[in-house]
């Protein structure tokens, strides 16, 4: 197992030990996963950062989106408008772990 990897599962572990998580502490997770996952340098990756930009097309997408959910152990809905943004993935994800509420709802104006 690469030590990205490694890492990442140490934290996703100790997050899931906290009930409720911030957008900031779900934006850090998003970012080590899509660094070991893409294999990428997340150092200048931002809420604003377009996910088409990182390579991320919608097959995907659809490929982190299942792998958020097995890793988080949360079920995410279809989504009507697909996040492409990096602060639009975080606002989705963090809006469907357990223990969020409706009001972290996705809003697409919110960006």
């Amino acid at each position: 197992m690469p030590l990205a990897q490694h890492i990442f599962e140490a934290n996703i572990t100790h997050i899931l030990s906290i009930r409720m998580i911030s957008n900031e502490e779900t934006f850090i997770t998003v970012k080590e996963f899509l660094k070991a996952r893409l294999e990428i340098d997340t150092g200048d990756l931002t809420m604003q950062s377009k996910l088409e930009d990182l390579g991320i097309d919608s097959l995907m997408l659809m490929e982190l989106i299942f792998d958020f959910e097995d890793k988080l152990s949360f079920q995410m809905p279809d989504l009507e408008d697909r996040p492409t943004t990096i602060g639009e993935l975080v606002r989705v994800v963090q809006a469907n772990l357990p223990g969020a509420s409706s009001a972290n709802a996705f809003d697409k104006t919110s960006e």
